[in-house]
């Protein structure tokens, strides 16, 4: 495993905007035509192949909630999946609220998060990659059947770090 630390460079919410993972994605994505990429919490980036929003202001190909998104992928069908959720469950609530959109009751528990790791874990190809980004990445785990293979942590003294898990299915 590669651990990488970048200290005080200019942090930003997007990663499309850290150069340091932006660059590390484009390369695994780089020459495959075949390569199924999904992201379930897409915003504005169009990285992967299919992409994934709630908020229909991002344009994207799917306007689901991420979960419902992930169900309905077939099994053990995707390449790699870029997996950058709100960060917390405060934040998820003030999204859907933002948007006037109903949430479940899913939406207030910490077990979103495990479902939707589930979901990847079930979508993603033995061999296949998960790129996990946010504040306090924990990643999809060796209990989904996952293994880390490179860690890049980019901090700065006046925000949180941020911290981008790459992993494979094993």
């Amino acid at each position: 495993m590669n651990i990488i630390r970048y200290k005080d460079l200019n942090i930003y919410n997007d990663y499309t905007k850290q150069p340091q993972i932006l660059e590390k994605i484009k390369n695994l994505l780089k020459n495959k035509d075949d390569f199924v990429s999904i992201n379930p919490f897409a915003g504005m980036n169009k990285l992967t192949k299919i992409n994934n929003d709630i908020n229909k202001a991002y344009n994207t190909e799917y306007q689901l909630d991420a979960l419902d998104f992930l169900k309905n992928i077939k099994d053990e069908s995707v390449d790699l999946v870029i997996y950058d959720p709100p960060y917390n469950i405060t934040r998820l609530i003030k999204y859907f609220d933002d948007l006037n959109i109903k949430r479940k009751l899913y939406h207030t528990r910490t077990q979103y998060w495990t479902f939707l790791k589930t979901e990847i874990s079930r979508i993603i190809k033995s061999n296949g990659c998960v790129i996990s980004i946010g504040y306090n990445s924990g990643g999809i785990g060796k209990k989904n059947g996952f293994k880390t293979v490179d860690i890049i942590v980019i901090n700065n003294k006046t925000k949180n770090d941020i911290y981008c898990l790459i992993e494979n299915k094993i």
